[in-house]
């Protein structure tokens, strides 16, 4: 049956297709072309297909000591390193996703502590035994000197004599200047009442294979090198692997072959060249042997001096060292051991991966594994938690290296299509001057912030949706189109262009530079609300492509308050990535979990006064940590067999530990915990755990930099409540003061420098010059949070799993 043809709708469609005056047509919503919808649609099954491939069992819960450290990971990795001093790498083009995996022969290369705990350089693998017949060590749980040195230190028993090894790598001749060696330490110690006899073993394999970083391989092993033990030390093809201390008692060319002779290895994975101990110890007595192992093999010009390094001499050099470091930023004293330790041990991870370019430049890695590069996305937060954490001078050396990456047209890019890094390279700058207030910086790169400025305009200007022009990066948010992270960096960017600009005195381009953030985010927002009602009221990887992966739409509220934290939009979105992307407490990554990222999560909770979910963020980033509070990225599957590589169709990938950017991460998460700003108000305690505010507990925070100056904060907890110190000296006054109080008690008095004021939504405001703060409070005590605790759940419920599959 024939419809009646519908003339009066036919002719509203046709007015309504012309700009009639008074009334105009919706803008249209951002749209990619077909053929990147179809490619992004395509690829998010094709990477989540592959993730899918792999599965690995529950691991035996009897694999860990209740009472003994936690490590999460089944095969942990460490890394034993130092700062270098490298020739500056020329920036001619911007790298690939596939240059990661490209050794440079520029980069400094750490020595990895293997999953079974031995020494891998990339060149050779120093392989440790014990016991009688002599067996490989293998120790999965380690632990650093002091709780967060870089020198691993492990324990094992055989035949009642156990066996305690540390190892830390220092330079062997002048600082910066000389190879690195590692230094060994082995104590065999009688603790029994009765005699004791065993042996103990070092020696050395080619190495490599299963979790090695293939990136540090120096060379492809030969049959034909020839193998000598000569003059305290094991020789490869005329170089050294490695020396001894103490003459052994035999040398064993392998494991049932002595040595007599000069040799060959067929047989890359066999350790050779042993020098083997006997050991007798009487009760309580004790044995020491010290072992060197060069990072790269040593020149025999060099023999002398490493004999000559002595174990203790160097320890003492090393300890100075990261001690004078570690003492040009702020310092954190926290009750909690394994936040604490953590903490330090993090900075000493970054520090570890500069890369020394000159006396004024800094070239920051994440790892020396597989992620021995540079990234502006990365190096941005590294220079900022170097800010935070008061290490300025080396803030600053590291954002000048950024200048090197923009462009002809003005845009700041170190890798192919990671347009983040416009906004984060000029957000990066601007938070620098704010926490510094260096002027003469500002004026230093203001010329380089004004290129980038007007790169922005212009190509948000040609861009068809007014937007960040759209990419193909095919990294993160793994889309190809207009991302929408990339313009929240857009509007981070141009705020920072704004505060570098008025520090160096640029008045009118500062004015300019806002303007020109005000009239994007008129543009931009409105139309964010637009498209996220069309994604089901959830803030969208892309603007104009469905799919993707949440990553840079995470930003909304940190680290620069473009939306409201109780934001509808916010509000929605975080609510559902925390019902639908998280697990084992940590955020996703397509299948796998994704360490760092649960950081955005974090600080979003924080600044929305969640101070439980922020605590439960933080620990919940603790317990996937090793024993040496080694950190990932992302690749380890939930409810699985916790380890970092998996092997779709065969091969081997791994994304090691340690995690560079996940430790800078979690120190920007602890530092926003005891001080954050937002806008112009300074807040202070905006989360304690319980398990720092126990009776007799002491908090302190000395030379904590803020936007408006650095301050010290001490919080002593009693029966009764809390007296907290504040000691601020600020080059210009925040505009508000606020102390949170914890959510787990209920303050019954406040008195700020004696005198009474009210509370005011478990928050109390004081001013500049209000220095003790003392809270009496009542604690909820069915409220219990620690590390130890989130541990003890998480292997609750591991086990529970594993009971029922």
């Amino acid at each position: 049956m024939n419809q009646p043809v519908r003339w009066g709708a036919i002719l509203l469609g046709v007015l309504l297709s012309f700009p009639l005056p008074g009334l105009r047509a919706a803008e249209p919503l951002p749209h990619a072309r077909v053929s990147d919808r179809v490619k992004t649609n395509l690829m998010g099954h094709a990477s989540h297909g592959v993730l899918t491939i792999r599965h690995q069992s529950l691991l035996d819960p009897s694999l860990d000591d209740p009472a003994g450290p936690f490590s999460y990971f089944v095969k942990p990795s460490q890394q034993l390193g130092l700062p270098g001093r490298v020739t500056a790498p020329e920036v001619t083009r911007p790298a690939g996703l596939t240059d990661m995996i490209r050794n440079r022969s520029e980069n400094v290369f750490a020595t990895q502590v293997t999953p079974e705990g031995r020494l891998y350089t990339g060149a050779a693998e120093l392989i440790f035994f014990a016991g009688d017949p002599l067996q490989p060590i293998h120790q999965r749980i380690r632990a650093l000197r002091r709780g967060y040195l870089p020198c691993v230190q492990m324990e094992v028993e055989r035949d009642g004599i156990r066996f305690q090894i540390e190892a830390f790598q220092f330079w062997l001749g002048e600082e910066m200047n000389s190879p690195p060696v590692n230094f060994i330490r082995v104590l065999a110690q009688n603790q029994g009442s009765q005699e004791m006899e065993s042996r103990f073993a070092v020696g050395f394999s080619f190495g490599g294979g299963d979790h090695r970083p293939p990136q540090m391989i120096q060379e492809k092993f030969s049959r034909r090198w020839n193998y000598e033990m000569k003059e305290s030390a094991a020789w490869r093809d005329g170089k050294i692997i490695y020396a001894w201390g103490t003459n052994p008692s035999l040398k064993l060319a392998w494991l049932d072959q002595t040595y007599s002779e000069p040799f060959h290895n067929r047989q890359p994975d066999r350790p050779v060249c042993l020098a083997v101990y006997a050991l007798s110890l009487k009760p309580g007595g004790q044995a020491r042997l010290v072992f060197k192992m060069p990072h790269f093999p040593l020149e025999p010009a060099r023999r002398e001096e490493l004999i000559a390094a002595g174990f203790d001499e160097r320890l003492a050099r090393f300890e100075s060292y990261w001690d004078k470091l570690l003492a040009q930023g702020a310092s954190l004293s926290l009750p909690e051991a394994k936040v604490a330790d953590a903490s330090q041990s993090y900075r000493v991870h970054n520090l570890m991966t500069m890369n020394i370019l000159s006396e004024n430049e800094i070239e920051q890695h994440v790892n020396r594994f597989q992620y021995n590069r540079f990234w502006l996305r990365d190096g941005a937060f590294f220079a900022r938690m170097f800010d935070l954490w008061g290490f300025h001078d080396i803030a600053e050396k590291e954002l000048r290296h950024f200048l090197k990456y923009q462009d002809a047209t003005g845009n700041f890019l170190s890798q192919k299509g990671q347009l983040d890094g416009f906004g984060q390279a000029l957000w990066a700058l601007g938070e620098h001057v704010r926490l510094t207030g260096d002027a003469d910086f500002a004026r230093e790169v203001f010329p380089a912030v004004e290129r980038a400025v007007s790169w922005f305009e212009q190509a948000s200007a040609e861009d068809k949706w007014g937007l960040m022009p759209a990419t193909n990066a095919l990294d993160n948010e793994m889309l190809i189109g207009h991302y929408t992270g990339h313009n929240f960096w857009a509007l981070m960017g141009l705020a920072g262009a704004k505060e570098v600009a008025r520090a160096a005195g640029e008045e009118e381009a500062a004015e300019r530079f806002q303007k020109v953030r005000d009239d994007f985010a008129a543009h931009f927002l409105p139309l964010l609300r637009r498209v996220a009602k069309e994604r089901g009221g959830l803030i969208p990887p892309g603007m104009d492509v469905k799919g993707g992966i949440d990553w840079g739409n995470l930003l909304a509220v940190y680290p620069a308050g473009i939306l409201d934290p109780f934001d509808p939009l916010v509000t929605a979105t975080f609510t559902h990535y925390r019902e639908k992307h998280m697990a084992e407490g940590l955020a996703t990554y397509n299948v796998t979990m994704h360490h760092y990222l649960t950081e955005r999560v974090a600080e979003t909770a924080l600044i929305r006064g969640e101070q439980e979910l922020a605590l439960r963020d933080l620990y919940a980033m603790l317990v996937h940590t090793g024993s040496c509070h080694e950190g990932f990225e992302w690749t380890v599957y939930p409810w699985d067999g916790r380890d970092y590589c998996y092997a779709p169709f065969g091969v081997q990938v791994c994304n090691f530990t340690p995690h560079g950017w996940y430790a800078a991460l979690l120190n920007t998460l602890l530092r926003n915990m005891l001080v954050r700003e937002e806008g112009e108000t300074l807040h202070l305690l905006s989360a304690l755990s319980p398990e720092w505010t126990k009776p007799g507990d002491v908090i302190r925070f000395e030379n904590a930099p803020t936007y408006f100056g650095p301050v010290r904060l001490e919080v002593v907890s009693s029966e009764q409540g809390a007296v907290i110190r504040f000691q601020p000296e600020f080059r210009r006054r925040p505009e508000k003061i606020l102390v949170h109080l914890p959510f787990y008690v209920t303050a019954t008095e406040v008195l700020v420098n004696g005198r009474p004021v009210e509370i005011q939504n478990r928050v109390i405001p004081i001013g500049p010059e209000s220095s003790e703060i003392s809270v009496r409070w009542q604690r909820d005590p069915s409220v219990q949070m620690s590390y130890q605790k989130a541990v003890e759940n998480y292997l609750a419920e591991y086990r529970q799993r594993w009971e029922q599959n």
